[in-house]
């Protein structure tokens, strides 16, 4: 099948010259040439086609499907035993303590705000406030959904009396990525 163009033809007293008109001419066959290959060949099935009637292509296309959904939801596991703020694991703390990123603020932090007389009910906003992250647009297949008890610590001292020194035993919150064939949550590295 043919492709026609959408220009409209040039007017005869248009200021191309009579002797311009045949190589104008020339050169929009071959762009019209050009676009009937690429409309060919985007016409063509996209998928692989099963010529042998074995659902073959279909069964490795669902096979790949269900193996990264499996990937996707093993990496979302492994996040759920590391900190949002530091990335360390959860299994280090003898306890197993561990806060929530999103939801209110605990009594014993709420009362060392009070005493500083500041306000946060939730952590997103004093996570906001300590680390200098957002945890409002956080997604669960990217980000750990809590953060340890030694972030909390950091937290606590920094808004208590305590005189001695803060300090975060990184250089600053990690960043996290989604899962990928590289990813350090994994160890595929």
């Amino acid at each position: 099948f043919k492709v026609r163009s959408l220009e409209k033809p040039l007017p005869e007293c248009s200021y191309v010259a009579n002797h311009d008109k045949g190589k104008m001419a020339d050169s929009l066959d071959k762009a019209s040439e050009e676009q009937e290959d690429v409309v060919g060949l985007m016409s063509q099935d996209p998928l692989q086609i099963d010529t042998k009637g074995d659902n073959s292509v279909a069964t490795t296309d669902k096979d790949a499907f269900r193996m990264n959904q499996r990937e996707t939801e093993a990496h979302q596991a492994r996040l759920q035993h590391l900190c949002r703020i530091c990335g360390g694991s959860f299994k280090a703390n003898p306890y197993k303590r561990s806060h929530p990123v999103h939801g209110p603020v605990d009594n014993v932090m709420q009362a060392i705000l009070r005493k500083k007389e500041k306000r946060a009910t939730s952590w997103p906003e004093l996570l906001a406030k300590v680390f200098k992250i957002d945890v409002r647009g956080d997604i669960d297949t990217i980000h750990p959904t809590n953060f340890c008890h030694n972030c909390w610590n950091f937290i606590k001292k920094k808004f208590s009396n305590v005189p001695c020194e803060v300090y975060f035993p990184r250089n600053g919150p990690v960043e996290w990525h989604p899962h990928s064939p590289s990813c350090e949550v994994c160890g595929t590295l």
